[in-house]
């Protein structure tokens, strides 16, 4: 028996921790020696380490997109192997001269011929009436960084004003299905004066067009689809292969890629490094002026890498 220290009572050894008569805590038996605290729950335990796996993949993610210069390119690549690495340095960067051409929108041109070489007067282009520069774009209607570049050239045309052009060049992808025939619709559609309404039709429908959808295309702008379906198949397939082969061999294997005076620039990088690079060119163009040249000749100088200059 043991009695309360508060009230006097006896209490019985079955129930030593409590009085019974005053609810009193009584000192219960010494208990072992053990830690002072308890053990976590394994709940506890499972949060711990999801919260590390968590941030262990969370770090391999940002490795995996802090290297490499693909990562932040802003561009479409194919699968195919480059092209001779020594003909593209040369092609792209070297300032030349030669012929130009057509306005965006309208113009047969001819097809390129088999040795890889652009006719200028073949391609369609918008900007300036007497530019002194021209961004050479190397497109794919299927490729997003295509179509999200169209707003950069939008701003750099209003940007320099009559000193710009922009000339589009068609560079399909092997990676993309359906961006053959889309360039080959809109190759079509400037036959009959109409590429950039075209044009505007298919990247808004991200290149991902079949042969129906191109002729709906045509069949809005008011276009002779009989004609339009000929050249389909026949002119503009021919001149989108030229276009093609020109790439491949100078080593354009993605998408978009631009020659600005012989300046090159891949994918579709913010506005103000098109800006610096556009702002270089024209200051090498100005330099011409001073020279003597006249203005076509200078331009002609920007486009004649085409040509094999």
């Amino acid at each position: 028996m043991t009695r309360c220290g508060m009230c006097g009572a006896e209490q019985s050894e079955d129930d030593p921790d409590v009085c019974w008569g005053c609810g009193a805590a009584l000192p219960g038996p010494a208990r072992p020696p053990g830690p002072s605290s308890p053990m976590p729950s394994p709940r506890w335990l499972f949060a711990v380490a999801a919260l590390l796996v968590g941030c262990a993949a969370l770090l391999w993610v940002m490795l995996q997109f802090a290297g490499g210069p693909s990562s932040g390119s802003g561009g479409a690549t194919t699968t195919e192997a480059p092209g001779p690495g020594d003909a593209r340095g040369a092609a792209e960067r070297e300032a030349i001269a030669g012929p130009w051409g057509m306005p965006w929108g309208g113009g047969e041109g001819n097809p390129a011929e088999a040795d890889a070489k652009l006719d200028p007067d073949a391609l369609p282009y918008r900007g300036g009436d007497d530019p002194l520069v021209a961004i050479v774009e190397f497109g794919d209607y299927e490729c997003e960084f295509t179509r999200k570049v169209e707003r950069t050239l939008a701003r750099l045309l209003g940007r320099f004003g009559g000193d710009v052009r922009v000339v589009f060049v068609h560079n399909p992808l092997a990676i993309h299905d359906h961006a053959r025939l889309a360039a080959r619709a809109a190759e079509a559609a400037r036959r009959q004066g109409r590429f950039g309404e075209m044009h505007e039709r298919l990247l808004e429908a991200n290149g991902k067009v079949d042969e129906a959808d191109v002729l709906r295309f045509a069949r809005d702008l008011d276009l002779d689809t009989a004609r339009f379906r000929a050249d389909l198949g026949g002119w503009a397939k021919d001149t989108v292969t030229g276009m093609t082969a020109f790439s491949r061999t100078h080593g354009i294997n993605g998408t978009p890629h631009f020659v600005i005076g012989g300046r090159v620039v891949e994918g579709a990088r913010p506005e103000e490094v098109f800006a610096k690079v556009v702002e270089a060119a024209l200051e090498d163009a100005r330099g011409r002026l001073d020279a003597g040249k006249s203005r076509r000749d200078v331009y002609d100088e920007s486009l004649a890498f085409l040509g094999g200059g």
